[in-house]
C-alpha cells in the first residue's frame, strides 16, 4: 500500500474514534458544574451537545442551559 493510502485509513481509525467517543456521553454522565441546578436534560447527540432546564410553574419561569462539548 502507498503512503497516501496507510495515512488516510490511520487518520479515518482516528477519527472514528474521536466520533465515538464523544457520541458516547449523556446527561447521566456528563460532568456539568451547574447540572444539579437543573431538574432536567436532554442529550442534543447530533450536535454533540446538552440541553438542561427546570421549570417552575408557581413563577412561570423557565431557568435553562445549553452546554456544547
Amino acid at each position: 500500500m502507498t503512503r497516501a493510502l496507510i495515512a488516510f485509513l490511520f487518520s479515518t481509525f482516528l477519527f472514528s474514534l474521536f466520533v465515538s467517543s464523544s457520541a458516547a456521553q449523556t446527561c447521566k454522565t456528563n460532568t456539568f458544574s451547574f447540572s444539579n441546578k437543573y431538574s432536567s436534560c436532554n442529550d442534543l447527540p447530533v450536535l454533540n451537545s446538552f440541553l438542561y432546564w427546570t421549570y417552575d410553574p408557581s413563577t412561570n419561569t423557565l431557568d435553562f442551559a445549553y452546554q456544547h462539548i
